[in-house]
């Protein structure tokens, strides 16, 4: 049965995870443009380039959840460690071809956009994310270090089923698996 502080927490999530999905809702974009042009001019190019998916930057990367595995134990520029099994959280990034990826962190959901440029060149950008409180002091500094390292990401590798994220140093900061 829930206690009172898991209800309250309960409704501060959907809250938050309303407030999130609400805020890209209203057909506009950042400039104030109906998305339903961009939409329109989007389809327009998609029929022009005739190009597999395969041949686009970065399609590899774009679709499946990629399930964190690995994770440096700072933002400081530390190599990234295999997780402890039986961790009390997880944490997954998603691509999307829009331009936008979707993150949950250990407490929090993110979601903002990236950029992709030839030989594997990664930005992932600050978005929008959820306001809830971890349950303790491991799983909030294991938030707050996951969200530093995506602001770090200068490049990716994927070999198989894996994912490796770099910092602009070359140091394995993050590593994901489908």
């Amino acid at each position: 049965m829930f206690t009172s502080k898991k209800w309250v927490l309960l409704i501060v999530a959907l809250l938050g995870v309303s407030l999130l999905f609400m805020a890209g809702c209203d057909g506009k974009d950042s400039d104030g443009k109906d998305k339903s042009d961009k939409k329109e001019n989007s389809a327009k190019a998609d029929k022009s380039d005739e190009k597999d998916k395969s041949d686009k930057v970065g399609s590899d990367l774009i679709g499946p959840e990629w399930v964190l595995t690995a994770m440096a134990d700072n933002i400081e520029g530390a190599e990234a460690a295999d997780l402890a099994e039986g961790r009390e959280w997880l944490a997954s990034i998603t691509f999307n071809e829009d331009g936008m990826y979707f993150a949950q962190a250990p407490v929090n959901t993110v979601r903002g956009p990236y950029l992709l440029a030839g030989d594997n060149e990664l930005v992932i950008e600050d978005g929008a994310m959820t306001q809830m409180a971890g349950i303790d002091d491991e799983v909030n500094n294991a938030e707050h270090t996951f969200i530093g390292l995506l602001q770090r990401v200068a490049s990716y590798k994927i070999a198989g089923n894996s994912l490796s994220l770099y910092d602009d140093a070359g140091n394995l900061i993050l590593g994901f698996k489908k």
